[in-house]
């Protein structure tokens, strides 16, 4: 679902999403919705800025990277330091 809406910025299919990742139980679903949701972000920080929020404050490690590629996708095409800025030094630990 990621690639199929790939830059599309919808808040709620990554709300979605997440809260199918967080009830989930099986690691490569997780990571499947990992990689998928940061593809929906692609070139929309302005949408992607409150599911990177909460992504990146997540206790499983898998869904806080996935706030990494989020934060790094969304601002891929961006001109300006925001995503330096926004992402913590030890988000990923």
């Amino acid at each position: 679902m990621g690639m199929v809406m790939l830059g599309s910025g919808s808040a709620e299919a990554m709300d979605e999403r997440l809260q199918y990742a967080r009830e989930m139980q099986h690691e490569k679903i997780i990571r499947g919705l990992a990689v998928g949701i940061p593809f929906i972000c692609y070139s929309k920080p302005e949408q992607a800025d409150s599911v990177i929020d909460k992504l990146l404050k997540e206790k499983n490690p898998v869904l806080r990277y996935c706030g990494v590629y989020s934060l790094a996708l969304s601002y891929a095409s961006a001109t300006e330091d925001t995503a330096i800025e926004k992402a913590p030094p030890n988000c990923c630990i």
